[in-house]
C-alpha cells in the first residue's frame, strides 16, 4: 500500500506538501486481494498456535459463525482460496484498465 502511495507521489513530480496522494479504494481492494493471492501460493498452513488472549474472542466468533453456517475447513483449502481470489483479482483487473481507459485512475 505505501509503495503505491509513493509511486502517487512520484507521479506528482514528488511533490508531497501542496497535493495528497490519493490511493483509490478500489485499487486499495485491488493490493490486497493482490497480496492475499500471493501468499496464498506459500506452501501449506503454518499453526501459529492459541490466539493471543486479546484476540481470542474475534477467532471463537469466526469459529461459530463458520459451524452456524456450515463453513467445513476442508471446503477452505488453498486452491480454493487462491481460485476465488484470482477469479476476484482479474475482475479488478479489469475494472483498472476500464479506469485507466476512462482517465480517471
Amino acid at each position: 500500500m505505501y509503495a503505491q502511495i509513493g509511486r502517487e507521489v512520484q507521479r506528482h513530480g514528488g511533490d508531497s506538501i501542496s497535493s495528497r496522494a490519493v490511493v483509490s479504494a478500489r485499487r486499495k481492494l485491488f493490493l490486497l486481494l493482490q497480496a492475499i493471492t500471493v501468499s496464498s501460493y506459500g506452501g501449506p498452513p503454518v499453526d501459529a498456535g492459541p490466539a493471543l488472549p486479546e484476540a481470542a474472542f474475534l477467532v471463537e466468533a469466526v469459529a461459530r459463525h463458520d459451524r452456524q453456517h456450515g463453513v467445513a475447513a476442508e471446503h477452505l483449502g488453498e486452491s480454493l482460496l487462491a481460485r476465488e481470489f484470482s477469479l476476484a483479482l482479474r475482475a479488478f483487473e479489469r475494472l483498472e484498465r476500464m479506469d485507466q481507459r476512462s482517465g480517471t485512475v
